[in-house]
């Protein structure tokens, strides 16, 4: 519930002042699009906020959440920009009757996103009226691609996602598994540590094998393990999780960092 709070909430926000100050309109050398990537670092920081506090990782869910959400944010951006829409509680105001158009609607406001590219190209190039909305929409298509990437980026950042400087690129979560049997977690990380890599790969096979079903409750270990793509660096975060009141409580408990080699030890 707090992840659809603070997310929504984001979004609002986000469409109102970019339509307000017409980020979507805001790009450097016609094709990098600094204002969908402001709004995409927004929503992103957003759905990190949630991850922090619901003491969760980046799965594939959040960061799928943090990319529709950019995506809602940015179309409700442009529609607001177009048409003007104002909100009243009195009587509904509805938007420009062009709106009820629909593929009319969609041209004129493709052609408006292209608006901005076309009159600085024109000194230059003339370009034929009828290529305007094709041009409309490869500035939405750049724009997009751009929020959804600043999004994902500001998830991994500011969502303490391990970054590796030898590929330049974010640690990829590879697995997360809970279990209540300490011991042979015990067992693994003296393995990894007395570099017993058969020993090591046998016990995290048991502890991947007798993983817990998320409906259980009550206290447990919980083991995340993020992994390079390339060079397959690994770090291994162990929490314990309780949960006290309804409210979800995470101590970390060890952290481990295997180089590409060692990372055979997690089987």
């Amino acid at each position: 519930m707090r992840t659809v709070v603070i997310t929504g909430g984001a979004v609002a926000a986000v469409a109102f002042l970019a339509s307000r100050f017409e980020l979507t309109h805001l790009h450097l050398l016609l094709v990098i699009p600094v204002g969908a990537t402001l709004m995409g670092v927004v929503i992103g920081g957003a759905v990190a906020a949630s991850i922090r506090l619901t003491r969760s990782y980046d799965t594939a869910g959040f960061r799928t959440l943090g990319t529709v959400a950019g995506l809602a944010a940015y179309w409700a951006a442009v529609v607001l920009d177009f048409t003007g829409l104002a909100i009243t509680l009195g009587p509904f105001t509805l938007p420009a009757t062009s709106v009820l158009n629909f593929p009319a609607f969609l041209t004129r406001m493709a052609r408006n996103q292209g608006a901005p590219v076309t009159a600085f190209l024109a000194p230059w190039i003339a370009i034929p009226g009828r290529f305007d909305a094709w041009i409309g929409l490869l500035v939405i298509a750049f724009e997009m691609i751009g929020l959804s990437i600043a999004s994902g980026w500001a998830i991994s950042y500011l969502g303490n996602v391990p970054y590796c400087r030898r590929d330049r690129r974010f640690f990829g979560l590879r697995e997360i598994l809970e279990t209540y049997d300490e011991d042979v977690l015990q067992q693994w990380m003296l393995a990894v540590r007395e570099h017993r890599p058969m020993e090591a790969r046998n016990d995290f096979g048991r502890l991947r094998s007798g993983r817990l079903p998320g409906f259980l409750r009550g206290p447990r270990l919980r083991v995340a393990v993020h992994q390079c793509p390339l060079c397959k660096d690994s770090r291994v975060r162990i929490d314990r999780r309780s949960r006290r009141f309804g409210v979800q409580r995470a101590e970390m408990v060890a952290e481990l960092w295997l180089d590409g080699p060692r990372a055979a030890m997690l089987g």
